[in-house]
């Protein structure tokens, strides 16, 4: 659901005037707020002008740090120099602690991230006082009557992206990691903290994520580095507070991707792929088309006994094949021939969970199940009224689905393709017959999702086709299996077989398509823990132009730097992060 509400998310930052809000949008702090805070800095500079390398000090000035982080967390008002202030002094003390770990460890300078990376405190002290004297602050509002700006869906989207992000960074203590791995993950950190947190928008449903995010990095960083210096666990007091952050980021996450994916569901289709067939003209219809539904009706009504349910379950795949692949690709014929696969679909699933009697965990097909028969009741009712005399002249002109853009392709392979990797993931993962029942649910929202979201053309039908026939023949296929069939008895297995290998060329060939624009790539895997995002150009700061999931393959043509060059499907090239990909696939 997660990886659903990022592609979503992304889709209608893209799509989505720009309504992000700034800091000058933030209410002033007034003078004497201003001096507490200056108070603040200045005791911090006063503590880590101190040499903190030796054990001793920096175990009481860790102390000392996670006390008052309670007073930079709680006292702070919400005016704009405040937050700015609170993230700073917390960012600071981190880093000094983490660097201070890492020299008392015997880490030469030029090996220290805090050092390579970072500019001196002082200076950053100075470069965020600068902005902040000299301020008129005579029309700051009192507290009470402060008003935080309402962040607007591109704000919301933007930090969907950056928690999502976060979270793939490993933001873990890094207990048991060897000291390499450790100091490259602070160098991420550290990085990743210093081109994203100054562009996250600051509104009233962001404070407390952009703020978990700033602490959450830091304290990552600081806790992989005391425990490279080999610290106890008594003497590291990053571990709670990085956990308090993490807790706060994917709380934020689980609440307000809802809203960014109810937002982007409420967008016309033709925005979000879908789009619309020609309609149909009565010549488009396959001769002996009203036999068609005779056939289907006599499958939808038949009572398989469950020594009959694979003859059943091949009687459909055949009619699927022979009959159903025949009716063309306009309007009303394609949504025809979807929603009754759609309908045959519940039948098979129905019968296989009464065949299992008590013993099948699947105890409520979804609410959408059944749904189907009707909408093809009224489709028939529709066609027959077409092929009516008085009708015959009413449909003319283009009769076939056009050829997909580049925006289409980009869009299928880009969004869709995903969520069917995460169905097909979660199906792969299962041990237990009581998961089985999630599965069905899964198929249901993705076939669901699919006939909302799918380009209607020519390219992107034929693969929507066989991801929604392997989304509902596994479901069907389990179903059978807990039934009690044998493996080698079930008409689905093959007939999944069969698909996938046909999905993987066709997703093959938008592939392959590029290969003479670019020349020759090399494959590499995503090995990000849920997604990773691509890149317009070499840099964070750069646009999102698409995510690839954990596993995805993708065609690298220049991998010599740290970001690596890859091909889109629809040829053009982006980049992405050089350690969120390897040539060897991740596990599991």
């Amino acid at each position: 659901m997660r990886r659903l509400a990022i592609m979503l998310g992304i889709i209608v930052l893209c799509l989505s005037p720009s309504s992000l809000a700034d800091d000058s949008a933030l209410p002033l702090c007034a003078d004497e707020e201003f001096l507490k805070f200056f108070n603040m800095i200045v005791e911090h500079q006063i503590e880590f002008d101190a040499d903190i390398t030796k054990a001793s000090m920096l175990r009481r000035v860790s102390r000392a740090q996670m006390e008052r982080r309670e007073a930079y967390t709680s006292e702070l008002p919400m005016c704009a120099d405040a937050i700015a202030i609170q993230r700073l002094l917390i960012q600071l003390s981190g880093d000094a602690l983490g660097r201070a770990a890492l020299e008392s460890a015997g880490l030469p300078a030029g090996d220290n991230p805090y050092l390579l990376r970072l500019p001196d405190s002082q200076a950053r002290i100075e470069d965020l006082l600068s902005t902040m004297l000299g301020v008129d602050r005579s029309a700051a509002p009192p507290p009470l009557q402060r008003e935080l700006p309402a962040c607007g869906m591109a704000d919301l989207s933007l930090l969907v992206v950056a928690a999502a992000e976060f979270l793939d960074l490993d933001p873990s203590s890094g207990e048991g990691a060897n000291p390499a791995e450790s100091l490259d993950s602070i160098n991420r950190l550290l990085q990743w903290r210093e081109e994203n947190i100054p562009l996250l928008p600051l509104c009233a449903e962001s404070i407390d994520l952009a703020q978990a995010l700033s602490a959450a990095s830091t304290d990552s960083a600081a806790a992989k580095a005391f425990n490279y210096a080999g610290l106890s666990a008594e003497r590291n007091p990053f571990p709670p507070l990085l956990k308090a952050g993490v807790a706060t980021v994917t709380n934020w996450l689980d609440q307000w991707s809802a809203a960014v994916v109810s937002q982007a569901s409420a967008a016309p289709s033709a925005s979000i792929g879908g789009g619309r067939l020609p309609p149909c003209a009565p010549s488009d219809l396959p001769a002996g088309f009203e036999a068609l539904k005779f056939e289907y009706a006599a499958l939808l009504e038949r009572d398989a006994a469950k020594a009959d349910l694979a003859n059943y379950g091949a009687a459909q795949i055949a009619f699927r094949q022979a009959r159903l692949a025949q009716l063309p690709n306009c309007e009303e014929a394609f949504a025809l021939r979807w929603f009754s696969m759609e309908a045959l679909a519940d039948v098979s699933l129905r019968l296989a969970v009464d065949a299992g009697n008590s013993a099948s965990p699947i105890e409520n097909l979804p609410d959408a199940a059944g749904d189907s028969e009707v909408r093809v009741a009224n489709l028939w009712t529709n066609l027959e009224d077409l092929l009516a005399h008085g009708q015959r002249k009413l449909r003319e002109g283009k009769t076939a689905a056009s050829t997909c853009s580049d925006a289409d392709e980009l869009f299928l392979l880009s969004y869709l393709l995903p969520v069917f990797w995460e169905f097909t993931d979660a199906a792969l993962t299962i041990s237990q017959p009581e998961e089985v029942a999630a599965l069905v649910n899964q198929s249901y929202a993705f076939r669901q999702l699919l006939w909302t979201h799918l380009p209607r053309c020519d390219d992107a039908l034929a693969m929507g086709l066989l991801m929604r026939a392997i989304a509902a023949d596994t479901v069907a296929m389990l179903a059978l299996e807990l039934a009690g069939l044998p493996a080698a008895e079930i008409p689905y297995l093959p007939k999944i077989s069969r698909d996938m290998e046909r999905l993987f060329d066709r997703i093959g060939e938008f592939y392959s398509a590029c290969g003479n624009v670019h020349g020759a790539t090399m494959t590499y895997y995503v090995t990000a823990a849920n997604i990773a995002n691509v890149r317009a150009c070499a840099s964070t700061n750069c646009n999102i132009v698409t995510t690839a999931s954990r596993g995805q393959r993708l065609d690298v043509v220049d991998d010599l730097s740290n970001w690596y060059e890859i091909v889109l499907p629809n040829c053009e090239t982006a980049f992405i992060a050089g350690f969120l990909a390897s040539q060897t696939p991740p596990e599991g």
